[in-house]
């Protein structure tokens, strides 16, 4: 399928892979995701789950290793949007202002 749409010129984006329980177990598996064009789409909220948590650990693994593509929120709903701004400051703590605008404001534009 991923070929197919590629095939129209798509982007294909996957959507916050630290939360994949495959990825959480074998975390090479973004290798293959990168490998075929995917790109990848953190989660700006699991920044802000407990340090200890797998999607937490995964999220600033791939940050630091530059894996992904965008950031996003995921806001389904207002009560969640303060987590989420808290975790925007914690990548930017991790990684820089420079980077984290790349990936929430230049690559996003990238798209369109």
């Amino acid at each position: 399928m991923v070929e197919h749409l590629q095939g129209f010129g798509l982007k294909v984006i996957v959507a916050h892979p630290e939360r994949m329980r495959a990825v959480q177990m074998e975390p090479g598996l973004v290798e293959e995701f990168l490998a075929r064009g995917l790109l990848l789409q953190g989660n700006l909220q699991c920044f802000s789950d407990v340090p200890e948590s797998p999607t937490r650990r995964m999220v600033e693994k791939f940050i630091r290793e530059r894996r992904y593509f965008l950031l996003g929120t995921d806001t389904h709903t207002p009560d969640t949007l303060p987590m989420r701004l808290s975790g925007l400051k914690k990548a930017i703590d991790l990684v820089g202002e420079e980077y984290v605008d790349q990936l929430t404001i230049e690559n996003p534009q990238l798209l369109i």
